[in-house]
């Protein structure tokens, strides 16, 4: 029997050390036309899609989200960086590129597997179906991030028929144009539905029905379907899988141990693991005098608001170079040597649900979520809620006590994003209208095609 071999030896898996390895070709052909004969060639092309996947999210997705919010300061010697951050991305900026081409070769080999899945005829029906879920899973939270990277969110026009990004359920190669913004959502619900009826409960650290409820809370959250937002985000917490770092580790989320909040991320083996290194190369404040990633003033002031040490989170900052010309703040929330990487983890599902309970108008279970995250942040007791708070100060606390806690992870763009579209139409970003084109990332030169067409240029 013909196999694919190892093309480049991996030191680190999103999955576990128990199942299989092999890294198929970093382009989007399968080149052995037996590649698959039996249910370990399927693994291993599944593994190979989670492979992929740990490379987008080492903080090249996470990064570009957050150079167009907020919490950073102007990026420091990196001019692909700069574009991102300065809202006027060209069609050769070779990070954007190397991004964009990441998911699609993800997706494509979960279409090769969703498409040759069959040929193995001694596959157990419950295999099958667990696999078809992953590549499933794997494939919705690809396009779930292309699309609101590189097109206006959910809600832009009315009717979502709005250009979003190109659909690839096949691996068939012909061009083809892009999708509305509302048939690619439909598809993402579409994967992870079906993902969430038939993942298990839990498969180790590869994707579990759990890892498709949260990340389906996110997308109905940025769709302003609340209600089911809520019932994606009581899923999770109320499985009893997953709960809540305490005081002192939750300040180390992006550790090297497994912890107990994460519902799906990506697993570092050895500090030669290049699946953080996304993160580490850019912020490594602790150790890198000159860092590519600073802190913006406006996220610092946040953690100084109530007085000094009085927020735990002042441990991820430190001011370099204080009196000089060439000050910042320095960011040390990542660990200065190798970590795993949640994507999806329990802090998000609680103030998620915080947020979509208060604006639901339940203000008593919104306040009993947030005060899970304030006991954490604060040493003493005095930003606990109490109960004679209003909607709008809850939410405002809220949504002060997201940006803190899931600063530099990738959350804020898409959080400001949906405030624009459905609650604050006037929302600007670092002075920029949340609707501006700069705000869509511009697709690489490589996918222009006769149907393609492309995002208008940025600036603002």
């Amino acid at each position: 029997m013909r196999k694919i071999y190892i093309l480049i030896l991996l030191f680190s898996l999103i999955i576990s050390c128990n199942k299989s390895d092999l890294s198929f070709p970093p382009d989007n052909q399968i080149l052995e036309e037996d590649a698959i004969q039996d249910s370990d060639d399927l693994q291993q092309l599944l593994n190979s899609a989670y492979d992929v996947l740990a490379n987008t999210y080492n903080g090249n997705c996470q990064n570009l989200k957050t150079l167009m919010a907020d919490n950073i300061a102007a990026p420091n010697n990196n001019y692909d960086y700069m574009e991102v951050f300065n809202r006027n991305t060209l069609y050769f900026n070779g990070t954007i590129g190397q991004y964009y081409q990441q998911p699609y070769i993800a997706i494509y080999r979960c279409n090769y597997l969703i498409e040759n899945i069959d040929i193995v005829d001694s596959l157990p029906s419950e295999d099958a179906i667990r696999l078809l879920s992953e590549a499933k899973f794997i494939r919705a939270l690809c396009h779930y991030d292309l699309v609101n990277l590189f097109a206006h969110p959910f809600g832009y026009t009315s009717d979502n028929s709005h250009d979003g990004i190109i659909i690839k359920n096949s691996t068939d190669p012909s061009p083809l144009p892009r999708s509305t913004v509302n048939q690619v959502y439909d598809f993402i619900l579409s994967d992870l539905e079906y993902a969430s009826d038939n993942l298990p409960l839990s498969n180790g650290n590869y994707a579990t029905k759990y890892s498709a409820d949260a990340l389906l809370a996110h997308v109905y959250f940025q769709m302003n379907n609340l209600n089911n937002a809520l019932s994606s985000c009581n899923s999770v917490i109320n499985s009893g899988q997953f709960t809540l770092d305490n005081d002192s580790l939750f300040l180390e989320r992006y550790r090297s141990t497994i912890n107990s909040e994460m519902i799906f991320g990506t697993i570092s083996t050895s500090n030669l693991d290049v699946r953080s290194s996304g993160f580490s190369n850019n912020y490594r404040s602790d150790v890198n005098d000159n860092p590519t990633l600073r802190a913006s003033s406006s996220i610092y002031d946040m953690t100084q608001e109530f007085g000094i040490n009085e927020d735990r989170r002042t441990a991820w900052f430190e001011i370099k170079n204080i009196g000089l010309e060439n000050e910042f703040i320095a960011i040390k929330k990542f660990n200065k040597e190798y970590f795993n990487v949640p994507i999806l983890h329990l802090t998000q599902m609680y103030i998620l649900r915080a947020e979509i309970q208060t604006r639901l108008g339940n203000l008593v279970q919104a306040t009993e979520d947030i005060n899970k995250i304030i006991s954490r942040a604060y040493i003493t007791a005095s930003q606990i809620v109490n109960s004679s708070v209003t909607d709008q100060e809850l939410l405002d606390i809220i949504k002060r006590e997201r940006r803190l806690e899931l600063c530099f992870e990738g959350d804020r763009l898409y959080t400001l994003k949906q405030y624009g579209v459905f609650y604050e139409q006037d929302l600007e970003i670092r002075n920029a209208l949340w609707s501006c084109d700069g705000f869509l990332l511009q697709f690489p030169a490589t996918s222009q095609t006769n149907l393609f067409v492309q995002n208008p240029p940025g600036g603002c």
